[in-house]
């Protein structure tokens, strides 16, 4: 560890108790954003998380205030308290309004492109990389006391790690779209 500063550590949440459907409308997709919102999940984290995670080091542990990600970082931090903050809730998706059916992943990363040239949402593309900026800010504040552990969402997770690098953090090891996968950040420092 680098003097004066602790790393911090992003995960993605486990796997969500909601699974993927097949061929449905726009109606029925908003609908199961909605079930995919409200579901826990549905398994362990993995030994060598749980492990780590048991480490005699003092840290601070943050979650979204999505059910996935409370529950997935309580599965992981034992008897340590997580901090639930809706700063780090995922990204939103656009609903584009195309007269198909289509799986649910499909219309998730057709939401998710429209989103990202500036499709209308709950949450504009440039807001949320606000709240990027605000959730880098919060962990960084963090990590100059103790390791931060953020366990959180995939795109939103890569947001936050954008803002870190370009601050200087140093991510170990390669990011994947896993549940429970992580990156391990570096202070500048």
């Amino acid at each position: 560890m680098r003097q004066g500063g602790f790393h911090i550590r992003l995960i993605r949440h486990g796997k969500p108790a909601c699974s993927p459907k097949p061929g449905i409308t726009l109606r029925e997709y908003q609908s199961w954003v909605e079930d995919y919102d409200a579901a826990g999940i549905e398994d362990d984290p993995p030994v060598t998380l749980l492990d780590l995670m048991q480490l005699p080091t003092a840290r601070v542990i943050y979650s979204s205030k999505l059910p996935r990600s409370i529950m997935s970082a309580t599965a992981v931090a034992g008897s340590q308290e997580v901090t639930a903050s809706p700063l780090f809730n995922e990204a939103a998706i656009a609903y584009p309004n195309v007269p198909l059916r289509m799986s649910s992943e499909t219309w998730t990363l057709l939401g998710r492109l429209f989103w990202l040239v500036g499709a209308a949402s709950n949450e504009h593309v440039s807001e949320c990389r606000t709240r990027a900026q605000g959730a880098a800010g919060m962990l960084e504040k963090s990590a100059i006391r103790s390791e931060v552990v953020l366990v959180g969402h995939g795109w939103m997770n890569r947001m936050i790690e954008q803002v870190l690098r370009r601050r200087g953090w140093q991510s170990n090891g390669y990011r994947t779209a896993a549940y429970w996968s992580q990156v391990n950040l570096t202070p500048p420092y």
